[in-house]
């Protein structure tokens, strides 16, 4: 399996959008519940009495996202999905694998190893609908020499009710390849 790294970049984009689902600014406006989260002055905190109106620094307790969302309970922890054989062509897709889960905020990490084969180029993505578009694939990754190539990717989605999560891959290796796909769902809120 080839390797898949992720620049400081992808990994901030991810927090910060996990974030904006987590711990929207601070409102005096707003009433917060126990175990709700807000950012402030560059930090976040969770609530740990009921409390709105002015700013009340003992009903706070300042948190790392990392923390919080080890926290929480991954939904069925990593799926193995079974291979899959996946024919070649820059237009076909191939539904890898399925998660379904309940309405909520879900973090979702997949990934998927391509069967060693040196052409051409592969590429995933991740939809909450029995299609794929354009906004939800990962970068293309060249096919690595003499052996499988191996690719991940996040993605944050808001469900209003149950739904499912898809798994696509495709890939132009001139002939159909073995594709082995995981995914691992986290609830952010």
């Amino acid at each position: 399996m080839g390797t898949v790294t992720k620049t400081t970049a992808d990994i901030n984009n991810v927090l910060n959008l996990a974030n904006g689902y987590i711990a929207a600014p601070w409102n005096s406006a707003t009433s917060y519940a126990v175990g709700d989260y807000c950012s402030r002055s560059g930090k976040v905190y969770r609530c740990t009495a009921a409390t709105s109106g002015s700013w009340v620094a003992s009903r706070w307790v300042e948190v790392v996202i990392g923390d919080e969302l080890a926290k929480r309970i991954n939904y069925n922890s990593i799926v193995l999905g079974e291979a899959k054989q996946v024919s070649s062509g820059s237009d076909n897709f191939t539904q890898l694998q399925t998660i379904d889960l309940p309405a909520g905020v879900w973090l979702i990490t997949a990934g998927a190893s391509f069967g060693n084969n040196a052409n051409g180029y592969r590429q995933i993505g991740l939809t909450n609908a029995d299609s794929i578009s354009v906004d939800r694939l990962s970068p293309t990754a060249a096919a690595v020499n003499g052996s499988g190539t191996g690719m991940s990717l996040m993605r944050v989605f808001y469900l209003a009710s149950a739904g499912t999560i898809y798994l696509w891959g495709r890939h132009n290796a001139g002939a159909a390849l073995s594709v082995y796909p995981y995914m691992q769902a986290v609830q952010l809120k």
